[in-house]
């Protein structure tokens, strides 16, 4: 039978010394703790065809949880290969670590979060320093439904602690062979000029080994001059970043029509191209934010195609 963290499990002390180390007072999180089946709503989102669920915790509890990622998370050195949701580091720097590579080839773990079950995460806390009452209740903090769920601000963080043992194991396969890898998430990409078809096994028996799933299909190398390279949503080909090319001309159109036919006709392409937004609805603001965020990130790999977008993007007239 499966150990279930209850309420009365938390015992008054390590209520009170997780709340000093949080900087709050014991009384609020003994709220949250009382009810926190209450302090999150759930949401189904479909991307791409497959439906995500995500937890959007109360802002009382999305504050707890910000503390959790200060004080305790964001404090653990992550390696250098980790660039999923790390302070100074993107999707940017992640592909950036694989320019100029001959082969790259891409593993991308499956339901990543969910798969990383409370026990886990129990031991996380520990092996960070807390006793196991107080690692019980950072836990019960940090999980639902017995795993990490999406749209915990603390998800991200544990997620990357999970992967540290696996990072210095393919260190130790690959390190040797000048052979590198990053993570991003659950996005992991090895390159190197040298074939990498040799080291597919063992790179999945590493990770089948540390615990996660792994999607078959993604793990094929990625060959320059035959098929493009892309990493994170970057393309990596001659040795200079770019976005692909479907998504450069998808937003020329948009930005266009924007212009023609009026900005509201264009929030279902652009959602059908990019995705809807996350929380909330749809609004011409809202819509407005996300071409600029998609511009702004246009201007950091493509500084001429961002220069002429722009130029088109402040034609556009926001109020029709």
């Amino acid at each position: 039978m499966r150990a279930v963290i209850e309420r009365n499990y938390f015992d008054a002390p390590s209520i009170q010394s997780v709340a000093e180390k949080l900087r709050l007072s014991e009384n609020t999180l003994r709220q949250v703790l009382d009810k926190f089946h209450t302090h999150y709503r759930i949401k189904s989102e479909i991307k791409s065809g497959k439906t995500r669920t995500y937890h959007r915790p109360s802002p009382v509890l999305k504050n707890i949880q910000k503390r959790v990622n200060k004080y305790i998370l964001n404090t653990v050195p992550l390696p250098s290969s980790m660039h999923g949701y790390v302070p100074k580091r993107s999707t940017l720097t992640n592909a950036k670590a694989h320019l100029g590579k001959k082969n790259i080839a891409n593993v991308d773990i499956k339901s990543f979060f969910p798969s990383i079950h409370y026990q886990r995460v129990q031991r996380i806390f520990r092996q960070i320093g807390f006793n196991e009452g107080e690692a019980s209740v950072l836990t019960k903090l940090t999980t639902v439904d017995y795993c990490v769920p999406h749209g915990f601000p603390t998800s991200p963080g544990l997620a990357n602690l999970t992967l540290i043992n696996a990072d210095k194991r393919l260190r130790g396969l690959l390190g040797k062979q000048t052979i590198g890898h990053t993570f991003y998430s659950d996005d992991i990409t090895i390159s190197g000029n040298k074939s990498l078809k040799r080291y597919r096994r063992p790179i999945k028996t590493i990770l089948r080994q540390e615990g996660f799933k792994i999607h078959q299909k993604d793990s094929s190398p990625q060959k320059p001059y035959f098929k493009r390279q892309e990493i994170t949503g970057l393309l990596v080909n001659n040795k200079r970043l770019n976005l692909p090319r479907e998504d450069i001309r998808s937003l020329e159109a948009i930005i266009h029509n924007c212009i023609v036919k009026g900005p509201f006709s264009q929030i279902a392409d652009f959602e059908a191209r990019f995705g809807p937004p996350r929380w909330g609805t749809s609004t011409v603001q809202k819509f407005r934010e996300r071409v600029l965020g998609k511009l702004n990130y246009l201007r950091t790999v493509n500084i001429v195609k961002y220069e002429n977008f722009r130029k088109e993007f402040n034609k556009i007239d926001w109020s029709s």
